[in-house]
């Protein structure tokens, strides 16, 4: 059962888990812990690994006796990303929540809402994957980005409804090259329209940003379940 409005709105994206343990968790805080206690001949960059880190989220998983966890938003991710692109301009704060699950995993729409983008930018090096974005029905400000799958269900301006399929969890290395998840981020209309418009969405749209540019980028991706209603 919930134990949190948060995690009722998770189980709108994934209600064939709705019956099962989830917890919330802080990928960057066990890493550190997993590699100092458990690894400490392994490498922070082999962290990167998806047979590594998705073999680390199991564990986390274990120790807290859950299926399934989600987190993230804001989360600094130096350690998990030390050998990351992110570390060229320190991008490690995550702007999106991840729901940790299984390869094949079927993810559903949290509302009605249309398709205004579907694309795989093939960026096997901590790339999106195959990407969804979809304009929530009641909401004419933010837009959501639904990443890292595979077996997208849905068409280009498609009217999706509450509640149906629109994709799976993707496998490494066509998700991105990442541990199964789904990334979940909420962006600015104006602000993803701008980026199309210039032909800048594969350039300027990403998942992590550094510090000195949080306060302007928080604001245009705000807390991605607070979109959900």
């Amino acid at each position: 059962m919930a134990k949190n409005p948060n995690q009722k709105k998770l189980f709108k994206i994934f209600p064939d888990f709705a019956q099962k343990q989830i917890c919330e968790i802080n990928l960057d805080t066990f890493a550190r812990r997993w590699l100092t206690q458990q690894n400490p001949k392994l490498a922070q960059a082999e962290l990167l690994n998806p047979l590594i880190s998705w073999e680390m989220i199991k564990e986390a998983h274990k120790s807290m006796d859950a299926e399934w966890s989600f987190g993230g938003y804001l989360e600094d991710r130096s350690i998990l990303l030390a050998g990351g692109y992110q570390k060229e301009t320190s991008s490690f704060i995550h702007l999106g929540i991840d729901i940790n699950l299984p390869v094949g995993v079927k993810v559903f729409s949290p509302f009605n809402g249309k398709a205004l983008l579907i694309d795989d930018e093939k960026d096997y090096n901590g790339g999106w994957g195959p990407r969804l974005i979809i304009q929530p029905e009641k909401n004419n400000e933010f837009a959501m980005i639904f990443s890292h799958l595979q077996n997208i269900s849905v068409g280009l301006c498609e009217n999706i409804r509450e509640g149906q399929i629109i994709g799976e969890i993707g496998a490494a290395p066509w998700n991105g090259n990442w541990w199964p998840h789904l990334h979940i981020q909420a962006v600015q209309l104006i602000y993803l329209n701008k980026l199309i418009q210039e032909e800048r969405l594969l350039v300027d749209l990403d998942g992590y940003c550094s510090l000195d540019l949080l306060e302007n980028l928080q604001i245009i991706h705000p807390d991605p379940l607070s979109i959900i209603m």
